[in-house]
């Protein structure tokens, strides 16, 4: 499989994976993720999309500018999550923060999507917080990731571990 860089250190480059490797990314994507086919994902990165797909996931396309994904409507990714009980989603701080502010400001609930991966750029702790508060907080998951596309597996962190849910020891 030949994917393609995010760009952010240039120009976007082609990245050769191997079977072995991509095997070992769905297995690990599955195992970290709890990824099962019985989810429903919305696709924000068609890279994603892959994993999802090799996970046996159901996907959900929207009708978005993936070069773009700044610019989706935060009022129709909502629609989308609601009408086809999405469960999991990637998408970058670019797409999330307006989404968190969309779901923040008008009280909107998604009580399907139980995980929100961020990824592609750096992500901010008031998104990763924005984020988490509008979550389902007994079933809503957010991770943050880090990981080249030349790279895989990725570094990932729970955002209860990179908030606050991180007590000094003695406490």
């Amino acid at each position: 499989m030949i994917s393609f860089t995010s760009g952010s250190t240039g120009s976007a480059k082609g990245v050769e994976s191997t079977h072995g490797a991509l095997a070992e990314m769905v297995r690990q994507t599955a195992t970290h993720y709890r990824h099962t086919p019985s989810d429903v994902c919305l696709v924000t990165s068609l890279s994603f999309a892959f994993l999802h797909l090799l996970t046996g996931a159901t996907c959900v396309v929207p009708e978005i500018d993936f070069a773009r994904v700044a610019d989706a409507e935060p009022a129709m990714i909502t629609d989308l999550v609601r009408r086809y009980a999405v469960t999991a989603m990637f998408g970058s701080p670019a797409l999330l923060d307006p989404l968190a502010r969309h779901l923040d400001e008008t009280g909107e609930q998604v009580p399907t999507l139980r995980l929100v991966v961020s990824g592609g750029a750096p992500v901010a702790n008031e998104v990763v917080a924005r984020l988490r508060r509008v979550l389902t907080p007994q079933r809503g998951r957010m991770h943050v990731t880090y990981g080249a596309t030349e790279a895989v597996p990725i570094a990932s962190i729970e955002a209860g571990e990179l908030l606050d849910d991180v007590r000094p020891a003695g406490h």
